[in-house]
Parts: structure tokens; C-alpha cells; sequence
């Protein structure tokens, strides 16, 4: 899939908590930037957390960049003792393509393989919002193309 995890926080409930939240990440050894995740929640926007010990990544979006994605995250136990809502298959595809709308060109690999592995269900799910958000032609687009490099 991607090379990262993303994570979909409240942005109410985020900066209730923001320095205790800061803190707990800081003691559970993640790497950032203090005054960037403080922006970042201030603003609605992206941080990312680095695990060296793990060699991942995290994106931190703190904002809703799929209309009710936070209602549909899924709750998933990365770490021991470290339990955080991801965001579910069709809002992750769903972001793709709307990062892909704005240029990601990595989104469009992203898209193919988050729904190479979808259930028909999922499938179903993404076709029909993204037909809500007028953005059919640009998936069918991207799924149309192939990942292989001629040779």
C-alpha cells in the first residue's frame, strides 16, 4: 500500500488535549516538529510523526479532507499499548484521488493499489462518492493506467 500511515484526528478534541497529546507522543519516542504539529492543529492541517524503531512514517491530518471520514475511521492498535483511528480503505482511496486531482502523481499508484486490494463493496463505495464529488473520469483515468515499466 502507501509508505506511510495516515491518521485522522479531531480538531476539536486535538486541542483540548494539544499538549498532552504533544507530550504522550514525545514520550512514546516519536520524532517531530513541536512548533509545526502546534501550527499544524492551530490550522487544520498535516504533522508527521517518524518511528526510527519502527521506520515508519505517520501522517497526522487534523482535518476532515474527505466529507465524514472521521465517522468512518477504523480504530487500529499500531504500537503496544497505542490504539489511534486510521482512516477506513474508501476514505483513503478517496483522498488519493483527490490528491491526484491536485497532481500527486505517487496518489495515482497509491489509488490502484488501495483498490487492487478493496473488497467489491469498497469498490462500490469509492465509485459512487466519487461520483458525488465529480471526479469519475480522473479515477477511471488512473485505474486505467499501468504500473509496469515497458522495458
Amino acid at each position: 500500500m502507501t509508505q506511510d500511515v495516515d491518521l485522522v484526528l479531531d480538531p476539536e478534541r486535538v486541542s483540548e488535549v494539544q499538549e498532552g497529546f504533544l507530550a504522550a507522543l514525545t514520550a512514546a519516542g516519536f520524532y517531530f516538529s513541536d512548533s509545526t504539529a502546534a501550527q499544524a492543529i492551530a490550522s487544520g492541517k498535516m504533522f508527521q510523526l517518524l518511528d526510527i524503531e519502527q521506520v515508519i512514517k505517520l501522517d497526522l491530518y487534523v482535518r476532515c479532507l474527505v466529507p465524514g471520514e472521521l465517522d468512518r475511521s477504523v480504530r487500529v492498535e499500531l504500537f503496544p499499548g497505542v490504539e489511534l483511528p486510521i482512516v477506513a480503505r474508501t476514505d483513503a482511496a478517496l483522498s488519493k484521488l483527490v490528491w491526484v486531482e491536485h497532481g500527486s502523481h505517487r496518489s495515482r499508484r497509491d489509488l490502484r493499489m488501495i483498490l487492487a486490494d478493496a473488497t467489491r463493496d469498497e469498490n462500490s463505495v469509492v465509485r459512487r462518492k466519487a461520483a458525488e464529488m465529480g471526479l469519475t473520469a480522473l479515477m477511471d483515468e488512473v485505474l486505467a493506467e499501468n504500473d509496469e515499466l515497458d522495458v
